[in-house]
């Protein structure tokens, strides 16, 4: 994350970037979000550490609450990424494997469940959105499960 965000600050702000990405308070928040501004705005490619621009576009988020969330929602993102498939069966998914592909398939692929719930007669997206908020709760996610649809848009504007 360092290499990334020494791309986007001036070199007269590096200590104080530093000093507040150690921060566990809402300060490293600010930051985040500062730095993710600076990432979207920025007319350079950087291709550097693409889990650290994951975070920065995740700490876009108008709603995230704090550093962890932002954390959680990259390390599922990058979970998903590595899976072959992501649609959730209930019978064979449980805990935070549901709740991950709950999520991440109601945000990238809503049309696929969609679809499944028309011509299959699968469980429809409330279904694994109601699923979904329960397993993050029950998994200690409470951030997540309390911004879990606002997530689901979230991811699906950042796809287009």
């Amino acid at each position: 994350m360092e290499e990334i965000w020494k791309k986007l600050v001036a070199p007269n702000e590096t200590n104080a970037v530093s000093s507040l990405m150690q921060d566990n308070g809402n300060s490293k928040l600010l930051m985040l979000k500062s730095l993710g501004q600076r990432f979207l705005l920025s007319e350079e490619i950087l291709i550097v550490d693409s889990l650290g621009q994951l975070m920065l576009l995740i700490a876009n988020a108008p709603f995230l609450e704090s550093d962890e969330e932002c954390l959680q929602i990259t390390n599922i993102i990058q979970w998903g990424i590595k899976e072959t498939n992501l649609l959730p069966l209930i019978t064979e998914h449980k805990e935070k494997d549901l709740a991950y592909r709950c999520l991440l398939s109601l945000g990238l692929f809503k049309k696929a469940l969609e679809k499944r719930t028309n011509r299959h007669g699968a469980p429809s997206p409330n279904f694994y959105r109601f699923i979904g908020i329960n397993e993050f709760k029950n998994l200690g996610f409470i951030e997540i499960s309390e911004h879990f649809q606002k997530w689901e848009c979230y991811l699906s504007e950042i796809t287009c």
